[in-house]
């Protein structure tokens, strides 16, 4: 191979001026391969040139044919620099540039058949006529193209970053990492997803991570963690039921996956340890907040954002910032106005979850303030929205050129206003559940690397220093957001299930451990993992929750009596009560009937031995003496609030009331007087007509 500097040949600058952008006939995308097999890979690049430094390229040239190649070459041209972002973006994706500023090539004299050749070119500021920093830094894209003969076979796009002499203040980054995964734990506490495991080595998607972080000793960084996924991780390592094949099976702490478990969580103990890596706890299993206030659960999310917090703390011994909350899949009002209680100050969110999302020319602040429905205020700390788009387009097979376009994007946010102090940029994915990208954290760690115009930083950093926009936003919930969410039938049926629980966490004296097991299988169902095809494992989920307290309660029973006859108007009814269950259970046992009142609060309470029949007096009272009427039997929890068993007594009354007696004496006596006074009256009157008779007419 040979290298030869070309800046200075007109004619190579002509052939490249007249072609400023799209792909000649036969050019691939990075990492694909040409119809003759070639390809084209960018190793490494310099991510920021400082004065007096130079750009260093590394590229690897695959020739997958059957035929020896010749005439290869690579050419390397740098272009006008560009401030403004969409112009940066329209070079990279679009190949718009402006003249070149200087080019030089590489030539393959002979490429072999299924052979790699490794390119490297250095070309100093001063060879590539950028001496001047004080007038001449900036952000100018780079073409790179492979030829064969006259045609072009391979084009990339990417920039060349020129530091200024000096810089009054950079722009602060903070990088903020998801660590999450669906849900792999069954109700049983088996491991139900292969998924999972897959992910624990670094080639997986939480090993690969950690790894990288890892290695990333001097980068500062902001990482949610999930604390399901975090419990999930601390069940593999002590051993774990494995469901992932058709039949269960115990694997034990020496298991591979118990191992790579363990090394996981030791690497990540060991990162979050460092003072420049900050921990936040996005909600227990990323639950779907917004449904749940929705559905009328405000305390069911509030304890989905706590329970999170205090799964991160218990899993890596390092206490998370609670002050921030990435929600999964944005907010609306209301559930902004409860966050509050749980300690909350600010919400990470996406631009698109904004009502009024800026459209300037230059990039917005990602400190926004939020006004609430009753007049307060809230933080936003609000992605980029272009970066947001450039992690969603990341090329594993490029991870240095998107790397270096993401370096470059951020180095035209400095570029745009290089004079204005507090600025930052928020790079985090869409939302948690998008992982950042593989190689993004070990590249951006190079690459900032001496970039003095760039300051990467903690999230709570960035929220401390940088400028907010001046003015405040709204949040946008739309109808397809408010689609996406858990079912409402789904909802309710786990707000039941919780209800169950929280009965049974009364109902059993000595045993903490199943209503606390149960309790966190509810707390996985509240995944977003949950909505549309998921919803099936959710329900699943739910479903075992009410199964095991109905089967519970079922053991209870209300024992047949035969009827019972009352014989005065205060007596002591009996009633017998029975558990089967293999636990003592404490209940409530009340009396309803119309006919009948219970002396005291009309109930009792009692805790039944396994197997025991109990049995009860309660005092009533005849209000209807004479009747006969049923009364009904109802074991509930020691609350009321769940119906365990019931049953009815037929009761007759043979007995007068006191008050009854006296109300019939009293008519008695008043017919008895008013018959005397009635007789005497008819008396009279027939002793007045005898005299009458006797007196002779005149």
């Amino acid at each position: 191979m040979t290298r030869r500097r070309v800046a200075a040949l007109p004619l190579l600058i002509a052939w490249l001026l007249v072609l400023p952008g799209g792909l000649a006939t036969g050019q691939v995308r990075p990492g694909e391969v040409d119809e003759r097999g070639l390809r084209l890979e960018v190793d490494a690049l310099t991510g920021v040139v400082q004065p007096g430094g130079s750009f260093d390229l590394r590229a690897r040239v695959h020739n997958a044919g059957g035929l020896a190649r010749g005439r290869v070459r690579l050419l390397v041209s740098v272009h006008q620099r560009t401030a403004e972002r969409w112009r940066y973006q329209q070079a990279l994706d679009d190949g718009v540039v402006g003249d070149v500023v200087h080019a030089f090539a590489a030539d393959l004299d002979q490429l072999p058949a299924d052979g790699t050749r490794v390119v490297e070119l250095s070309e100093t500021v001063a060879e590539l006529g950028l001496a001047q920093p004080a007038t001449q830094a900036g952000v100018y894209p780079v073409r790179l193209r492979l030829q064969v003969g006259e045609e072009v076979v391979a084009e990339h796009m990417s920039s060349l970053v020129l530091a200024p002499a000096g810089v009054a203040e950079p722009v602060r980054v903070a990088l903020l990492a998801p660590f999450a995964a669906p849900p792999a734990r069954r109700a049983d506490g088996a491991v139900t997803d292969a998924a999972l495991v897959h992910a624990l080595p670094t080639s997986g998607t939480l090993g690969g991570l950690a790894s990288e972080v890892g290695a990333a000793r001097e980068l500062p960084l902001t990482i949610a963690f999930d604390g399901l996924t975090l419990e999930s991780t601390a069940q593999l390592r002590a051993g774990f039921l494995d469901a992932s094949g058709q039949e269960s099976s115990p694997r034990g702490p020496d298991s591979l996956p118990a191992r790579q478990a363990g090394a996981l969580l030791d690497v990540l103990a060991d990162v979050t340890a460092r003072p420049h890596v900050e921990t936040l706890a996005m909600p227990f299993a990323s639950a779907d907040l917004v449904a749940l206030v929705r559905a009328g659960m405000r305390g069911e999310a509030l304890r989905q954002v706590t329970d999170g917090v205090d799964a991160v703390e218990r899993s890596l011994t390092t206490t998370p910032n609670a002050q921030i909350l990435w929600p999964p899949d944005g907010l609306d009002v209301d559930t902004l106005f409860e966050l509050p209680a749980t300690g909350v100050e600010a919400v990470v969110l996406s631009e698109s979850t904004l009502a009024d999302p800026r459209r300037t020319q230059v990039s917005p602040a990602p400190v926004r303030e939020l006004r609430t429905s009753a007049g307060g205020s809230f933080t936003a700390l609000v992605g980029d929205p272009w970066l947001e788009e450039t992690l969603e387009d990341w090329s594993n097979a490029a991870p240095a050129l998107t790397a270096q376009r993401l370096l470059g994007e951020l180095a035209t946010v400095y570029f745009e206003r290089p004079s204005t102090p507090r600025r930052g940029v928020l790079l985090a994915p869409r939302s948690p559940q998008r992982r950042l990208p593989p190689g993004l954290i070990a590249a951006l760690s190079r690459q900032l690397d001496g970039a003095r115009i760039l300051e990467p930083v903690t999230l709570s950093t960035l929220a401390r220093t940088t400028a907010p926009e001046p003015a405040a936003a709204r949040l946008a919930y739309p109808a397809e957001a408010r689609g996406r969410e858990l079912d409402p039938a789904y909802v309710a049926a786990l707000s039941a299930a919780r209800t169950r629980v929280g009965s049974l966490e009364g109902v059993l004296t000595g045993d903490r451990a199943t209503p606390g097991r149960l309790d966190r299988i509810l707390l996985q169902a509240g995944s977003v993992h949950y909505r549309d095809a998921g919803t099936d494992g959710g329900l699943e989920l739910v479903g075992s929750v009410r199964d095991a307290v109905d089967d519970l309660y079922a053991t209870v029973s209300v024992v047949d009596s035969a009827p019972l006859t009352l014989t005065s108007v205060e007596e002591e009814l009996p009633v017998a009560v029975r558990s089967d269950a293999q636990v003592p259970l404490r209940v409530r046992v009340s009396l309803r009937s119309d006919r009948y009142q219970v002396d005291g609060a009309g109930f009792r309470e009692v805790v039944l031995a396994p197997g025991e029949t109990r049995l009860l007096t309660f005092r009533v009272r005849a209000v209807a003496p004479g009747a006969t009427a049923p009364v009904r039997v109802v074991v509930s929890d020691p609350d009321g609030v769940l119906p365990l068993a019931a049953g009815t007594i037929v009761v007759r009354s043979t007995a007068f009331s006191p008050a009854a007696m006296t109300l019939t004496a009293g008519a008695l006596i008043f017919l008895l007087v008013w018959w005397m006074r009635d007789a005497r009256r008819r008396r009279r009157s027939r002793v007045a007509e005898r005299v009458v008779e006797r007196v002779p007419a005149t």
